[in-house]
């Protein structure tokens, strides 16, 4: 094994390590922001619900208006000026509730966003783990090449030196038959 290519490994172990605390570090975010989420939608459905008693009530206040103003009905006028003030305070609370339910739609939108883009950063961080893992079984890989490459190297000179070992005995041999 080479020291550079063991350093590379070794390097990139700690980069994964790094990453993948990152990773968990990049969860907790993303739940974080889910419970943002869930909590602003509770908010937007408490808006919603109170933006629905507010209509209900402004209808009852132009009921009660309109009751007084119909055709042939007597009315004190202090009456149906209370009315009308009291129909406009409502057409007010209801305008009220409206931008208070889309500031709380709003805020679940921001916060559906926020989701997302931390589950882009979780993605893109297991990208780049994947990537280091990818690269340190390519080093390792790599390196067991080169050791089987010199292993083979190793064995074909050794198959050769006992080639030529057998051969010079085998000289060795035949010249000693022939010398008696």
């Amino acid at each position: 094994m080479s020291s550079a290519g063991g350093n590379r490994t070794r390097a990139l172990k700690v980069l994964v390590g790094v990453r993948e605390r990152r990773g968990r570090t990049l969860e907790e975010a993303v739940d974080a922001a889910l419970a943002q989420q869930a909590e602003a939608r509770d908010v937007e459905q408490v808006a919603q619900r109170a933006l629905v008693d507010v209509l209900a009530a402004e209808a009852g206040e132009r009921a009660k208006l309109l009751s007084l103003t119909d055709a042939g009905c007597t009315f004190d006028i202090n009456t149906l000026l209370l009315r009308e003030h009291v129909a406009e305070t409502m057409k007010g609370k209801v305008a009220l509730q409206q931008q208070d339910v889309e500031r709380c739609g709003a805020a679940v939108a921001k916060c559906t966003q926020a989701v997302r883009e931390r589950r882009s950063d979780v993605a893109r961080n297991r990208q780049k783990v994947d990537r280091l893992k990818g690269d340190i079984t390519a080093l390792r890989t790599q390196r067991q090449r080169e050791e089987d490459d010199q292993q083979d190297e190793e064995s074909e000179e050794a198959a050769i030196s006992r080639m030529l070992q057998e051969r010079a005995a085998d000289a060795t041999g035949a010249g000693a038959e022939a010398s008696p």
